[in-house]
C-alpha cells in the first residue's frame, strides 16, 4: 500500500470505518452481493451494502490524490 494511501486511510478511519477484503473475504463476509465487480468499493449502511466506487471508476483512478478526492466526494454525497 502506498504510504500517502495508507495515511489517507489512517485519518479517514477517524471518522468511517474503513476494512479492506480480498475477493473471497469480501465474498464470505457478504455473500448476498452476488455480482460484485473487482477492484470496487462498497458502503455498508442501514439500507445493506452498496457499490461506493464502481470497477468502472476505480480503474479509471491514476494517482492517489484522485482517489482521495473521489473518496471525499462520495462521502460529502452520503452525508
Amino acid at each position: 500500500m502506498k504510504k500517502e494511501w495508507a495515511q489517507y486511510i489512517t485519518e479517514l478511519d477517524q471518522e468511517v470505518n474503513v476494512e479492506f477484503y480480498h475477493r473471497d473475504e469480501f465474498e464470505k463476509y457478504y455473500p448476498e452481493v452476488t455480482d460484485a465487480k473487482y477492484p470496487s468499493a462498497y458502503i455498508e449502511g442501514p439500507d445493506g451494502i452498496k457499490v461506493f466506487i464502481t470497477q468502472k471508476e476505480m480503474n479509471s483512478v491514476e494517482f492517489v490524490e484522485e482517489l482521495k478526492k473521489l473518496v471525499n466526494t462520495r462521502l460529502r454525497e452520503k452525508a
